[in-house]
């Protein structure tokens, strides 16, 4: 046994470790890190050569313009381009190393801000370590490869997220805006916002989403906007079949015309079903939270951090397009749905059945992101017999991150047990 001197010497070493043992691991880290930021960024030239036709006074969109660069379509809105522009002034090869390393800036800033929002114990150094450990994951490579955007809208959500809990709701409305403007998922929170009364973050965000879709529009034409969905069509067609997509649409679209057949483009008949779901699942994650007593859900994890994590997972799964990139979105849902349901089973909010069952899937959760399951799909292999059915098996454990997350908000929103007057929290 240690003596309580040593106990607590030892206890304040920790974080100096684990914080060393961070830096150790980036260290090693980083020559992949710098070979993969000087690889060709596939996706992220998609939203570069939007930024400098902006700069250049063209449509991006027109027929012409997409002729010259060789591309059916660009694949983001006009609005995405917007937060390119000061990129545009740089080749492409550095666009793709600076808004690489902005993105793991914000990754590793991203961890520290959740763990000393949720009051974890050593959050500087298990935040940094976390986020290093996610740097090593193919899937985080692969981000950076394409330079795609996935970490900056889950770095502005997760500021989004931040200002809410604070009640600084004007503060909460300017990122939520600006992830608005790079995607459209994000909407479902906006929805969620409205829903619960929090009207000033919506009156702010709308302006910061109608300033950028203004000054876009004002430069590139109205006619953009037609061009960008029938463009998107083709994109849609090529991609969203791909046994890769882990979306709901694509899990529908294969069932309707399984890849081991042929690889289908868009269906009408599973693009109704998967919004109709979505729909559903939005609307079930609202009753979810209505339910909740009101005393418990004036405060936290049931005012902001329980709805709001759940439905940055839903509006994912419900995109219609979920490549390796958008994993780093399920970042904060997992440290927040750990560290809320060991927080609601110490409060006697949650029964100990209900705290092993999220632990367990969480953990689950975590080591289908470590195994990375899209790595072992090969569409190739569905004619061989012998690889047949494997393949098949990885292509359902591609989604699962999703089932796991929306299954586990739902047990800790359902509240199942309520504290003692003893030992409710004041």
């Amino acid at each position: 046994m240690l003596n309580p001197r040593t106990s607590r010497l030892l206890w304040r070493l920790l974080p100096v470790g684990l914080l060393l043992l961070a830096v150790v691991l980036f260290l090693f880290r980083l020559p992949t890190l710098i070979a993969t930021l000087n690889t060709y960024p596939w996706d992220g030239k998609v939203d570069w050569l939007a930024a400098r036709a902006f700069l250049a006074g063209k449509n991006p969109y027109s027929p012409q313009e997409l002729a010259a660069v060789k591309l059916d379509g660009l694949g983001h809105p006009p609005t995405t381009s917007f937060w390119f522009i000061p990129l545009a002034l740089f080749d492409m090869q550095t666009m793709s190393k600076v808004l690489g390393t902005l993105s793991i800036c914000m990754l590793l800033v991203q961890c520290w801000l959740i763990l000393r929002e949720l009051e974890v114990r050593f959050p500087l150094a298990l935040g940094l370590l976390i986020g290093v450990l996610v740097l090593y994951r193919e899937w985080m490579r692969f981000h950076l490869h394409l330079a795609q955007i996935s970490q900056l809208i889950s770095f502005l959500l997760v500021l989004t997220w931040v200002a809410l809990r604070r009640r600084r709701d004007f503060l909460a409305g300017i990122p939520l805006g600006i992830a608005c403007t790079l995607k459209l998922f994000p909407g479902l929170l906006a929805i969620f916002i409205l829903v619960s009364r929090r009207f000033r973050p919506i009156f702010i965000a709308a302006l910061v989403y109608l300033t950028v879709a203004a000054i876009m529009t004002a430069r590139f034409g109205p006619e953009c906007w037609p061009q960008f969905i029938a463009s998107e069509r083709k994109v849609v067609d090529l991609w969203i079949g791909n046994m890769r997509n882990a979306s709901l649409y694509g899990i529908l679209i294969r069932a309707y015309s399984p890849v081991c057949v042929r690889q289908s483009g868009s269906i009408p008949e599973a693009t109704a079903l998967a919004s109709a779901i979505t729909a559903v699942l939005f609307a079930s994650v609202l009753v979810l939270w209505r339910r909740v007593p009101a005393a418990l859900r004036a405060r936290e994890p049931y005012r902001t951090d329980l709805p709001f994590m759940m439905l940055i997972v839903l509006g994912v799964f419900g995109n219609p397009f979920v490549y390796e990139h958008y994993y780093t979105l399920l970042i904060p849902p997992v440290l927040v749905a750990i560290a809320t349901a060991i927080s609601a089973y110490r409060q006697q909010h949650l029964g100990r059945a209900a705290l092993v069952f999220v632990l367990v899937a969480q953990a689950a959760t975590v080591l289908l992101l470590c195994l990375e399951p899209w790595t072992h799909l090969n569409p190739g292999l569905l004619r061989h017999p012998a690889y047949h059915v494997s393949q098949h098996l990885w292509e359902v454990a591609n989604w699962q991150t999703f089932v796991l997350l929306l299954v586990s908000y739902a047990v800790l929103l359902w509240v199942p047990r309520r504290p003692s007057p003893a030992t409710a929290p004041t």
